[in-house]
């Protein structure tokens, strides 16, 4: 949960899985956003599924029944040290029975129908043990992990680890950083949250032609209409990680900053949802539709937390002034103390006539009277001593000690008060969650629709037009976009067309450096930007829905650095 420990655009997933009956159960979760999915998985050749769902997921850490346990040598994404092998967790936590009650407790259900799970035995299995796991580990509830999505595998193109390395997806292959991958050039997103989204979108390229068109539509709007992309990307800078504020309110470390950055971000939705009213597109709809302003919400951390909030509630001055009258009494009596002692330090220089006389604080002694030992014969019998120094003497007072009293106990009293009216905010936070959470899932979306449209915009892309798998792919004036990009010479665009009657293959040829593994890894990329909703580098473009891209190009291709085998 710790913010400096984690990458704020990529999750954070713990993974269970259970083996049984020729089947794989998935179920993975990031409990700093409460994002939890399912999978199930048929045993094949090579378990070359699994391999690529794990490497799609890319989970942090893996737990799973014994029975995989005993079958993990066979996998390769953990022989080729790809991912962390999985530890083998308590069986008992994956028997059926268990794990049903499991998963209905957690998802405060009484049946697993109204999610869809309730045949997809394996999978239950593998929420049982990634529950006990979470409750064993976490020592608390964790209710932002309230819903299932069910991931079915054939809904994305499949990519292995090789095609994924190749294509430089996330990293490049020279020094294995972000810049010049694909995410690279993709990401322009204002917030953590739309960064994270976008990096799924790359990960998990879509199969569905709807799905894609619903991207493309909400892209090609944000493209065509400046004055609505640029609006809407100016309210989402500065925007906070609302999904992972709402997975420390359910953790119970929210701070009082983290109450501060949520209020100022919820400001904003009444001006996002203003500048999505009139959209055309149906994901710009369904955004709109899908932004709940938090009015109570904004209204009350408003209200409440102070501009100048610390981090820390030990610290104090967390509530605002005017939130609570009783607070606001023990806070002036604070301020008051100063000038309380202010008045008596004067009193007493005059009284005794000791000018350099002065009353301090400090946390061992409290308040005390210090008066050097060249004046020490002035100091009146009323002085009781405190301390005896070097250079001087320490005294209280009757007056003094029921001033230290005043002070000191009001300080404690608010700071008390303080902790106590802070745990009712935490509680009402807690009860908004999942209308958070929906929201700030949406703004993800919205902030991933707009960093493809400046990306369209600022490179000259175009919306590629999406077709059946036995339809030709047509590529006029292709480039390729990291190429383009990073090389100071100016990109020649070509064209590319592959049908499935008589030229379903081309072999390409020439010398070294010609250019052969660039113009082939463009075609990949060009079809895989259309396939996640992007628009794409050419003239023209016409992409079938490709269910799969091998790639194997040359043993240490650079060509971003002029090298090539």
């Amino acid at each position: 949960m710790e913010d400096s420990i984690l990458d704020d655009k990529k999750n954070n997933y713990i993974m269970s899985i259970c083996y049984a009956n020729a089947k794989f159960g998935l179920a993975w979760a990031d409990i700093t956003t409460g994002e939890l999915c399912v999978s199930e998985i048929d045993i094949d050749e090579n378990y070359s599924k699994l391999n690529d769902a794990l490497v799609m997921i890319s989970p942090t850490e893996i737990i799973c029944n014994q029975e995989f346990a005993l079958l993990q040598n066979q996998i390769s994404v953990f022989n080729q040290d790809v991912l962390k092998r999985p530890e083998s967790y308590l069986d008992y936590a994956f028997s059926l029975s268990r794990a049903e009650e499991e998963t209905k407790q957690q998802l405060k259900t009484m049946s697993l129908k109204s999610f869809g799970i309730e045949n997809m035995k394996q999978s239950i299995m593998a929420l049982g043990g990634l529950f006990e796991y979470l409750k064993e580990t976490q020592k608390r509830a964790l209710p932002q992990i309230n819903n299932i999505k069910i991931v079915s595998t054939t809904n994305y193109m499949q990519l292995d680890p090789i095609a994924r390395k190749n294509l430089e997806l996330l990293q490049n292959s020279h020094d294995n950083s972000k810049r010049g991958s694909i995410l690279w050039l993709v990401d322009h997103s204002s917030t953590s949250m739309g960064g994270r989204l976008i990096r799924k979108f790359v990960t998990e390229p879509l199969q569905n032609t709807k799905e894609i068109a619903l991207r493309q539509n909400g892209v090609e709007e944000l493209y065509k209409n400046i004055i609505k992309r640029e609006s809407i990307i100016n309210e989402l800078d500065q925007f906070a990680d609302v999904e992972r504020i709402c997975g420390k309110i359910s953790y119970g470390s929210v701070n009082p900053r983290d109450c501060l950055a949520l209020c100022n971000s919820l400001k904003k939705l009444p001006r996002i949802k203003k500048l999505l009213e009139n959209s055309t597109s149906k994901a710009l709809q369904t955004i709109y539709q899908n932004i709940d302003i938090q009015e109570d919400t904004v209204d009350l951390l408003s209200k409440a937390i102070s501009e100048n909030a610390p981090s820390l509630l030990s610290e104090g001055g967390v509530i605002k002034k005017g939130y609570s009258s009783e607070l606001d009494e023990l806070t002036s009596a604070q301020n008051e103390g100063v000038q309380w002692i202010t008045n008596l330090e004067a009193i007493e220089k005059e009284q005794t006539g000791i000018k350099n006389l002065k009353i301090s604080y400090n946390r061992v002694f409290g308040y005390y009277i210090e008066v050097t030992n060249s004046q020490k014969e002035l100091v009146p019998y009323r002085y009781v001593r405190k301390q005896t120094l070097t250079n001087g003497e320490r005294y209280i007072t009757p007056e003094l000690k029921e001033l230290e009293n005043k002070i000191l106990g009001s300080q404690e009293r608010a700071l008390k008060l303080e902790q106590q009216l802070f745990s009712q905010i935490k509680e009402y936070l807690l009860s908004k969650i999942e209308s958070m959470q929906n929201t700030s899932k949406f703004i993800a979306y919205l902030d991933a629709l707009c960093s493809f449209a400046t990306v369209a915009v600022k490179n000259n892309y175009v919306k590629p037009k999406m077709v059946d798998s036995d339809k030709p792919l047509i590529i006029k004036g292709g480039r390729h976009p990291i190429v383009e990009l990073l090389t100071k010479e100016q990109f020649v665009p070509n064209d590319t067309m592959l049908n499935t009657t008589d030229s379903k293959t081309m072999i390409i040829t020439g010398p070294n450096m010609a250019g052969k593994s660039t113009y082939m890894r463009q075609v990949a990329v060009i079809t895989l930007l259309a396939h996640i909703g992007s628009f794409v580098p050419a003239d023209e473009a016409q992409i079938p829905v490709v269910d799969r891209i091998f790639t194997r190009i040359g043993a240490s291709d650079d060509l971003l650095y002029g090298q090539s085998t």
